[in-house]
């Protein structure tokens, strides 16, 4: 079977190509890499080192660097995942060790991906000397997704443009194509600096940036710099924030990207005003443009017919999706009919969960949490009239504490309708409560049991309320127990399933979202020692299959571990 590295086809036998992808060996010592040594020291004219999927320690990484620096036609340098189960501190070294012996080796690299490295700033520092040195002056392809980079962000985008400047001093050109870095909490205050080397380059054909948690300030920084960027053929931001600012910077840039293949926008939050705003950025012009992905933005009717009504005109257009919006039944056939006489019925998605009513929410997204614009996050509007109902419990109750009935029920059985009705001033009772049981193992089943209402808790001032209680149980629980957070780790594990129980009946949990965005809110909250989260990183970076199903929240904490 052949693959594409670098704009070249290499099939699996490729005598230029050393390959261990996907083994899973523990690679520690000079001897657990000598078969690697021997494969690279084989390969007289190594174009590509495909070293995924395994995990390299200090000594290993040391043994190949050196035989790595007589290698001078090195291109490719595919090292995602190489780090599962390794201690924080190890992993710049054996970046450092590597990267400087590509330099050494006076290579032109091609390809570089250190994806699926849970490495964070400290990472991105290591491998800068790289990334501005002439072995990168010819890059072309660069991937850094899923790394928990978020301030590295900006350490990345000043490795960009001093590589330009590098590059341009010595006559060379810097002319990346393919910039890909999803999953990285860079958000918009740290995507910015990035949308400025964007500007600078000038030759970006594919911007990959999902998950990111940039807001439309950032989406807007970032639409600036695809202006600048005219050969752009793939634009994926999905599962960001558009919300109509940044809907409308998207628009007004659309029109001055004509060789456009490939969209992404699914999750943004463009809402129907800014899927109507957006809809004008596609003109009849962008005839290459094939895939445009709108799914899950809270999209109604009006917004959804006019994009149907520029889409269904396009001639090179083979995947439109709008599902999981707000559409309607009605609407739903109309945009299939619509679609059926342009002679394009079959571009169209399967609609799932779009038969719904498609009635107005106040919400603003673009209200929340942007000091960027100097407006005030107590006048968020919350999206539901039942978290609407909830705040005024909060404020209702303020002087009026729950019973103990009530505080034991919420905590031994967990519900939302239960949360609303405690009240502002419910933590003393909470702490009374839990002050009679110190034991780690039962306050861990009680706060896996809270993370059960995470996802209901949509308005920022419920969040936050949580988090206080959950601060608050850790609080009490530590104070005369100096091994309760180490325990809590521990006993969380168990509950993931990364941990083997003792008790032969006990069942983890079938979803992972909740508690890894629990773990998320309270790792940095004084409670966790640099060990405990060590530890934690550890499993968060073992290719667990139900870790995978939550990649957004597992970005977030590996994130927050870091920051």
């Amino acid at each position: 079977m052949a693959s594409k590295i670098g704009g070249v086809e290499m099939g699996e036998d490729d005598p230029h190509k050393v390959s261990f992808r996907g083994q899973a060996l523990k690679v520690d010592t000079v001897e657990d890499a000598q078969s690697i040594i021997d494969q690279i020291e084989k390969c007289d004219e190594l174009l590509t080192l495909e070293l995924s999927g395994n995990t390299f320690g200090v000594e290993a990484a040391e043994a190949i660097a050196h035989v790595l620096e007589e290698k001078k036609y090195l291109k490719n340098c595919l090292w995602s995942d190489m780090f599962t189960g390794r201690l924080r501190s190890e992993i710049p070294s054996i970046l450092s060790s590597l990267c400087n012996a590509v330099i050494k080796a006076n290579t032109h690299l091609v390809v570089l991906d250190l994806s699926d490295n849970a490495f964070g700033p400290d990472g991105i520092k290591a491998v800068e000397q790289l990334l501005t040195s002439p072995a990168c002056y010819s890059l072309e392809e660069l991937y850094f997704n899923n790394n928990g980079l978020g301030s590295g962000g900006e350490i990345l985008a000043k490795a960009l443009t001093e590589c330009h400047k590098n590059a341009s001093e010595a006559g060379a050109k810097f002319a990346l194509k393919t910039f890909a870095c999803g999953r990285n909490r860079i958000e918009s205050d740290k995507v910015k600096p990035l949308a400025e080397a964007f500007k600078l380059l000038q030759t970006l054909e594919v911007i990959r940036m999902p998950q990111n948690g940039i807001n439309h300030v950032g989406i807007a920084a970032l639409a600036k710099s695809f202006e600048s960027n005219p050969n752009l053929t793939e634009i994926d931001l999905h599962d960001n924030t558009f919300a109509p600012k940044g809907s409308k910077a998207i628009s007004e840039v659309l029109p001055k990207l004509l060789k456009l293949r490939v969209v992404n926008f699914d999750d943004c939050l463009l809402r129907d005003e800014g899927a109507q705003i957006l809809s004008h950025g596609f003109t009849k012009e962008h005839t290459h443009l094939e895939i445009v992905k709108l799914e899950a933005n809270e999209i109604k009717t009006d917004g959804a017919i006019a994009l149907t009504d520029i889409i269904s005109t396009l001639p090179a257009i083979v995947n439109f999706n709008l599902n999981t919006n707000e559409l309607g039944k009605d609407t739903i056939k109309d945009i299939r009919t619509k679609m059926k006489s342009a002679g394009k019925e079959k571009v169209l998605d399967t609609f799932s969960g779009d038969e719904l009513d498609d009635g107005n929410s106040d919400y603003d997204p673009e209200n929340v949490n942007n000091s960027q614009d100097g407006e005030d996050s107590n006048k968020d509007k919350l999206d539901h009239s039942l978290e609407n109902a909830t705040a005024k419990n909060l404020e209702n109750n303020l002087n009026d504490p729950p019973t103990n009935e009530q505080v034991n029920s919420f905590l031994t059985e967990p519900s939302f309708e239960k949360f609303t009705i405690l009240g502002n001033n419910c933590l003393p009772v909470i702490l009374v409560h839990i002050s009679r049981d110190k034991d780690a193992e039962i306050i861990t089943d009680m706060i896996v049991r809270l993370s059960a209402i995470w996802y209901e808790c949509e308005a920022q001032q419920l969040i936050t309320f949580l988090v206080e209680i959950l601060d608050a149980i850790l609080a009490e629980s530590t104070k005369n127990n100096s091994y309760f957070s180490s325990q809590f780790i521990n006993y969380i594990l168990v509950h993931m399933g990364m941990i083997k129980s003792e008790d032969k009946k006990f069942k983890p949990l079938d979803k992972l979202g909740p508690i890894l965005s629990i773990l998320s809110e309270i790792i940095n909250t004084g409670h966790f020692s640099k060990t405990d989260k060590d530890t934690l990183l550890i499993f968060l970076q073992k290719p667990f299959p139900k870790l995978l199903e939550s990649p957004t929240e597992l970005s977030i904490l590996i994130g927050r571990i870091f920051s």
